[in-house]
């Protein structure tokens, strides 16, 4: 499916945590991003996601509460307790059930939502394989399973009551649960196929905009000291991004610049656009204003940037060939006004749960549409609204009323997201490593701006492997490992994910940050197995176990959409460095 890309300038560190490369250190986004599953394995936080069968999209809550209310209080008061009593009476004591069936069932699909609605796709199993293992001692057996129907996989003779697991991509589910859903979400059209450029060329734009308010530039352009910006981001196809020009002007209201470099900020190629089909984009401009928070360590003011103009462009088309052309008189938008009470000190507190030697880095907020109002909370990726960043190792609350502007249709959502990251020191061979991990909360907008913004979950404790503590730098050897964990000290977790993260060496003096596996288990487990297909000799990894506040998620229902869901909240511990050693000759 999809492959990586970057964004132009500074915006590349909202995709670190996809691909991190560095010299001196490596550090996790400090934002979400949409699980993927297999689509998308590169160093991802959990996957990306489609799921369900369609039905959740706006039945569950109305049609569910009437239906159940009024069907069942008539039906069930009254045909259950004369037909089971008679039926029940007779079936049960002549006929036998027979043997429970121990089958396991997965279903696996890719779920496009647009303007249009929801289709769904069947996984191809050739390509995207699902795999199902049981434990047997320290040994993973493999299950054979076959095709049961477009987009349907099972799995006979799979012991009752006992945990399995179940592998698609890097990502392991672990449940006893007899059907299992491993669909994803993604946003746009099912048959947007991607723009092929010939011999390695980069898309370009030609762009032609007026009614801007006046450009400000910011020196250093920082996240935290934000300059005007440019985004493009498409309703119908999945594509964001920020257009960056290196002609504007402070004072610019107007600015024309060909050949503009772009690339699409999710993590895949740019989609063809087809004007027949209807394909449109929206034109944001971004600009900086200040926050009256005192001065910030370096002597300046805290900054924050927000949609302020904004041009939804008619029907284009870009395959390529030739380039993009954007062109637009933008309009004002109005502001709208987010009450903001953000604890960062209650974020930065927890330092030393995610690791005895962490430090607070960097705290984030970000107010993102979400496309087309999907009901589980967002699908994807469609520009930001607004963004805030505290200079780093700045650790103060911030309590203000932050202004927006939003253009898009009242039938698309809000999300916001508040994340600390934390600073951990590594010595990794050859040089120190700087990683990070980050503690987040999303949630609507609506529901963040009714009270503070503080985390909703701890970390987990006591992180062991084979029943040594983990947090120390230490041999990993081949095979079979044993990973527990002790509940965080308050709150009770929906789920636990997994991550096993490893360095892979680009060259002598950089590498780059994958993950090895995701595994997703439930919110009463303190241990799982590390299946040692995923160790290789002379790797060096650490893992990270972060405790899952997200109500009503199930690791048995669409596990790999946990970061689509529109209340979701986690905090990690993390390991210190584990090193497998070489094979030998």
């Amino acid at each position: 499916m999809n492959t990586g890309t970057h964004l132009p300038g500074w915006r590349l560190v909202l995709l670190s945590l996809l691909l991190c490369t560095t010299w001196l250190g490596c550090s996790d986004d400090p934002e979400p991003k949409p699980d993927g599953g297999t689509v998308v394995d590169a160093g991802t936080d959990s996957g990306t996601g489609p799921v369900d069968s369609g039905t959740d999209a706006g039945t569950d809550a109305g049609t569910d509460a009437g239906t159940d209310a009024g069907s069942d209080a008539g039906t069930d008061a009254g045909s259950d307790a004369g037909t089971d009593a008679g039926t029940d009476a007779g079936t049960d004591a002549g006929v036998d059930a027979g043997p429970p069936d121990d089958t396991v069932r997965i279903r696996r699909f890719y779920r496009y939502r647009n303007a249009s609605g929801v289709e769904e796709v069947p996984a191809d199993f050739t390509e995207d394989p699902v795999e199902l293992f049981v434990v047997d001692g320290d040994r993973f057996v493999p299950v054979p399973g076959a095709e049961s129907g477009p987009g349907l996989y099972a799995f006979p003779d799979v012991p009752l009551d006992t945990p399995y697991y179940a592998r698609v991509g890097t990502s392991f589910i672990v449940t006893d649960a007899r059907t299992l859903d491993l669909s994803v979400n993604f946003l746009g059209r099912a048959d947007a196929g991607p723009v092929t450029l010939r011999d390695g060329g980069s898309h370009v734009a030609n762009v032609d905009l007026s009614g801007l308010e006046p450009w400000r530039s910011s020196l250093p352009v920082t996240q935290e000291n934000p300059s005007t910006s440019i985004q493009l981001v498409s309703g119908e196809v999945d594509f964001a991004t920020y257009l960056t020009l290196g002609n504007a002007e402070d004072g610019d209201v107007t600015v024309r610049e060909n050949t503009v470099v772009f690339d699409n900020a999710m993590v895949g190629p740019v989609p063809v656009f087809e004007a027949a089909r209807g394909d449109r984009a929206w034109v944001l401009q971004m600009s900086p204003r200040d926050l009256d928070l005192g001065p910030v360590p370096d002597g300046g003011v805290q900054r924050y940037s927000t949609a302020v103009r904004a041009a939804h462009l008619p029907p284009l088309s870009y395959d390529g060939t030739a380039p993009l052309s954007v062109q637009a008189t933008l309009s004002a938008l109005p502001m709208n006004e987010l009450p903001f009470d953000w604890r960062v000190s209650e974020f930065a507190a927890l330092a030393a749960e995610v690791h005895p030697d962490a430090t607070p880095r960097s705290s984030s907020f970000y107010l993102r549409p979400a496309a087309h109002g999907p009901p589980e909370g967002w699908v994807g990726y469609s520009g930001e609204l607004l963004s805030l960043v505290r200079p780093r190792g700045e650790t103060s609350n911030v309590q203000a009323t932050l202004l927006y502007g939003n253009p898009f249709p009242s039938s698309w959502g809000l999300v916001g997201f508040a994340s600390t990251s934390f600073q951990l020191p590594f010595q990794f061979p050859g040089h120190p490593v700087l990683l990070s991990a980050n503690i987040f909360v999303a949630d609507r907008a609506s529901s963040l701006a009714e009270g503070p913004m503080a985390p909703r979950i701890r970390p987990p404790r006591a992180l062991r492997v084979d029943g040594t503590d983990a947090y120390e730098n230490r041999p990993l050897p081949l095979g079979p490992h044993v990973v527990t964990w002790q509940p965080p000290a308050t709150g009770t977790p929906d789920a636990y994910v997994l991550r096993l993260v490893y360095f892979a060496r680009v060259d002598e003096t950089s590498f780059v940050t994958r993950d090895a596996a995701s595994l997703y288990v439930d919110g009463r487990a303190t241990s799982v197995r590390l299946p040692s297909s995923v160790l290789t000799a002379g790797e060096h990894y650490y893992l990270l176990v972060a405790a899952i506040h997200s109500p009503g998620y199930d690791v048995s229902d669409r596990p790999l959409t946990l970061t689509d869901r529109d209340v979701n909240a986690r905090a990690p511990t993390v390991s210190g460095l584990l090193s497998v050693p070489d094979a030998g000759p």
